[in-house]
């Protein structure tokens, strides 16, 4: 089995968020974060936008991550961020329950790259008093052991 080294890992996400204007698209350029509520199914592997019940009050919006560089840990953590996004109604029309967060590779529509359920019962966005703020990060797992060598005797 392989084991991946820190370095590895390192030059792994450094290259998903490389910018289109070094000439190269990395696989997290480009992304935008929205926001789901119910009745959105369990996110497995092979979900698709049409598994999301994405947010829908006043205002609502799905929003650019621009993803800050990676920074090579000592500890193995290889994790990039991006910066506190802010989302809040702007007036109390429309109420949502927000029960997770998605990436998807455009802001409508689009395709379905990652989600995350949030703690339950979710965060409610009932009006211009309430907000959610999300710092956007992934992180590839130090001890995951990533297939193995083909070897024939």
């Amino acid at each position: 089995m392989w084991q991946a080294t820190y370095l590895f890992l390192f030059r792994a996400l450094t290259d998903w968020v490389e910018a289109v204007g070094s000439g190269y698209k990395g696989v997290l350029d480009g992304i935008y974060m929205g926001l789901y509520q119910p009745p959105t199914t369990p996110i497995v592997p092979q979900s698709t936008m049409a598994n999301i019940t994405e947010a829908n009050y006043d205002g609502y919006v799905r929003q650019l991550v621009t993803w800050f560089p990676v920074i090579q840990s000592s500890s193995g953590v290889e994790v990039v961020y991006g910066p506190n996004l802010f989302f809040a109604p702007t007036d109390a029309t429309v109420r949502n329950t927000i029960t997770g967060v998605f990436l998807a590779d455009a802001n409508y529509g689009g395709n379905l790259l990652m989600a995350a359920a949030l703690p339950s019962p979710g965060v409610p966005l009932a009006g211009p008093g309430n907000g959610l703020v999300v710092k956007p990060s992934v992180q590839l797992p130090t001890t995951q052991i990533y297939g193995a060598p083909e070897v024939e005797s």
